[in-house]
């Protein structure tokens, strides 16, 4: 097995196609809009979905919608519910392909703020010596992420749901996940 790492929306169309076996993580029901693609019974991980502006610039969120209309948010480029949400909620977005371009922009004030999760951001980030972001609390949602595979191997997911079923069981699939968030958190420091 292996991953390849492309733009999130790069890489749900590859996998839509065929051209890879499937994808890894992302939300449920998505074989909706790309119906070559099939979901596992399991959910792989769940996390918050949270907002992180300049320390300073600080307000209380209560869901989408209490996000100022005035404000820019950054995010990675294809994350399909942040769009959806954007749309909803007439929210100013600025789609990018890296947490780390969201960051430039942010500290130079092209944006206001991001959207991000805690397991892969934390809860601070100093974009410099006199710049810092925070995470807004409460989350604006929580998200169950499930695996997915191309049709040419649905014969075989009976057995990938199996198998999922007992990691998640073992607490294999959570210890996974911390591993994973751990990567994102050090390459930040």
């Amino acid at each position: 097995m292996s991953l390849n790492f492309k733009s999130l929306e790069r890489s749900i169309l590859s996998a839509s196609r065929g051209e890879t076996d499937g994808e890894t993580a992302r939300l449920k029901g998505l074989n909706a809009k790309y119906p070559d693609l099939f979901q596992t019974s399991v959910s792989c991980y769940a996390h918050d979905v949270n907002l992180y502006t300049l320390a300073g610039n600080e307000f209380k969120v209560d869901g989408w919608q209490s996000i100022p209309p005035s404000k820019v948010i950054g995010y990675r480029k294809g994350t399909h519910y942040i769009e959806q949400a954007a749309t909803q909620h007439d929210i100013s977005t600025y789609p990018l392909e890296t947490n780390e371009q969201i960051f430039k922009l942010i500290s130079v004030g092209k944006i206001d703020m991001m959207i991000a999760t805690e397991q892969l951001i934390g809860p601070r980030v100093m974009l410099n010596e006199s710049a810092e972001l925070v995470i807004l609390q409460p989350a604006l949602e929580r998200h169950g992420f499930y695996s997915y595979i191309h049709k040419q191997h649905l014969a075989i997911l009976p057995q990938i749901n199996q198998q999922l079923t007992q990691m998640k069981a073992s607490g294999e699939i959570d210890s996974i996940q911390q591993k994973v968030a751990n990567t994102f958190l050090k390459k930040l420091k």
